[in-house]
């Protein structure tokens, strides 16, 4: 059997460690630092039940925006079109459902609000919220 010569293999060798410094000490690029166009998406439930993984009581930012649209989603259960329909909420509820500081609620659906996702109006029994329609698509 006959082998290259030490040298050919120890160049080799060589190059394959350079390649792997390379790699290995290349930039990562974070995404969340990259530049990112505005974008929508569709989560369907199913994808969204999946990539739900309950840790503990407290409720992400996540979970109580999928919670108000869920909310939203069994209101509007036997209607032909998916429109926002006007949900009645107390901040105590959403916060003993959340675990979450009262200020905590009134502050996130503030925010919200400023986003121009959801109008926020006191009623007698606590807040009428409603999501914008633009957060909902018709299903034909």
């Amino acid at each position: 059997m006959t082998h290259g010569s030490p040298s050919k293999k120890a160049e080799h060798n060589t190059t394959i460690n350079t390649q792997i410094q390379i790699t290995m000490t290349r930039k990562r690029i974070n995404p969340q630092d990259a530049p990112c166009p505005e974008y929508t998406i569709l989560l369907p439930k199913n994808l969204a039940d999946f990539l739900h993984q309950k840790q503990d009581e407290r409720y992400s930012k996540f979970e109580a925006f999928r919670y108000l649209i869920e909310l939203q989603a069994a209101h509007g259960l036997g209607t032909d079109e998916v429109t926002p329909v006007t949900m009645i909420v107390t901040i105590t509820q959403l916060s003993e459902d959340w675990a979450w500081h009262r200020h905590t609620v009134s502050a996130f659906l503030d925010e919200l609000v400023k986003m121009g996702y959801l109008t926020k109006v006191k009623g007698g029994d606590g807040f009428k919220l409603t999501f914008s329609p633009e957060l909902f698509l018709k299903i034909a």
